[in-house]
Order: C-alpha cells, then structure tokens, then sequence
C-alpha cells in the first residue's frame, strides 16, 4: 500500500511538470518570435506626419504593423479613431483580434483610446515627461516581444493658432520618435500587459495637468517620499 501511495504520488508530480512545461511551450509558441528591430524618425507637421513600419518574424514574414501619426485628431481613418497629440496603434497581420490596438491593456476595450499608445503634450513636458511607463518612453510587454516607443524633442506650438484648435489640436511642430522592438519569451499577454506603475492622476477633476508626482509600483501605490 505504501508502495502504490508513493508511486501515485510520483505519478501526480510528474503530470504537474508535464502539464507546467506544456502550457510554457504552449505561450512561447503561440505568438511568432519578433526580429530585432529599432527605427528613428523626425516627425514634423504638415511635413512628415506619420510613421508605418512592419514588424517581422525571425522568418522575415510581417506579423504586426505599426502606425504612429503626430497631431493624430487631424488623422482620418475609417478603422480607427485617432486621438491625441501623438498616437501609435499596433494591430496583427497574422491574427484576427476583437481589439482595436494591440497596445491596449483594457480586456474589454470599448474605446479606441484605451491603450497608452496615445500622447498627449502633458504627458511629455516637466515631470510628467520622465514619469515611467506614462511619459516620453513607454514600453509595450505582449507576445512574446517589448515594443518601445520614445518620443524626444518635442517642439510645442504655444501661438494663437494652436490655443484657437479645437481639443487641443495641432499642437506639436515636431518631435523625434523612436521605436525599439526586442524578443520577450516571458511577454505572454495577447494584449499589452498593464505597468508596474501608476497612471498619474489629474491634478484637479476635469483638468489635463496632472500630477506626476513620482509613484512606487502598483504593488505598493503609496506615493514616493
């Protein structure tokens, strides 16, 4: 009896292992390994106002795109409604998804603004600026890859004309935008995984300044001393 019970046991151990390194192959296998990848552009309004780019599997085939656009209110696109100063939207090439962007962290996405791939000039100046994962560089953990997007340089219309725009828009002259993608075996998320940080909070209800006062992670939100 005391035979079988062990034997039983080593059994149930051994399907555990089994079952565990299966459902790892399983994620790692699920999502195409990304090629290294890493492109700079300067955007300038009226100018170069967009950024397309592919991102290819380590068998050269596409498996995402990419597409930024500087003052994006001004953008039409018939599949995506885009908002913002600056914003980037990633979609698959290989997949059908129910998400709009890949960027988003929002499971039940309703919108097409949920995703931090949209930027606003708060978002990019003063503190606010190097506050992590909500500033000028923003990092994307999903399918088996960290996508990077950087935005430096930024050069802010503060004339008439840009106050007089409707929501704020026109705003930016230009900027300097750069994209990094790397290969992330441990990114197993369909859609972007949420940041260790906290989204920093408006300073006052219904205002676009926000306070960006530096926050610890949102395993412990307590604001830094």
């Amino acid at each position: 009896m005391k035979h079988i019970t062990i034997s039983y046991i080593t059994s149930i151990i051994f399907v555990l292992i089994f079952v565990e390194n299966f459902q790892v192959m399983a994620n790692e296998s699920f999502f195409p390994t990304v090629k290294q990848f890493e492109k700079k552009i300067h955007l300038v309004d009226n100018k170069t106002t967009e950024l397309k780019t592919k991102i290819f599997g380590t068998d050269e085939i596409p498996i995402y795109l990419l597409e930024c656009y500087l003052n994006a209110y001004s953008h039409e696109d018939k599949d995506f409604d885009y908002s913002g100063d600056f914003e980037c939207r990633l979609t698959s090439l290989y997949s059908k998804d129910s998400y709009s962007t890949l960027l988003t962290e929002v499971n039940n996405q309703t919108r097409d603004w949920q995703s931090r791939g949209r930027f606003f000039v708060e978002d990019l100046i003063g503190s606010c600026g190097i506050y992590p994962e909500y500033g000028k560089i923003r990092n994307f953990r999903l399918r088996n890859m960290n996508l990077t997007i950087e935005v430096g340089d930024l050069n802010i219309d503060t004339g008439s004309s840009a106050k007089n725009q409707p929501f704020n828009r026109d705003r930016v002259k230009d900027l300097f935008l750069t994209v990094k993608v790397a290969s992330d075996m441990s990114a197993t998320s369909e859609i972007a995984e949420p940041p260790k940080y906290l989204e920093p909070p408006n300073l006052h209800p219904e205002d676009v300044i926000l306070s960006c006062i530096q926050r610890n992670t949102i395993e412990d939100p307590r604001p830094a001393t």
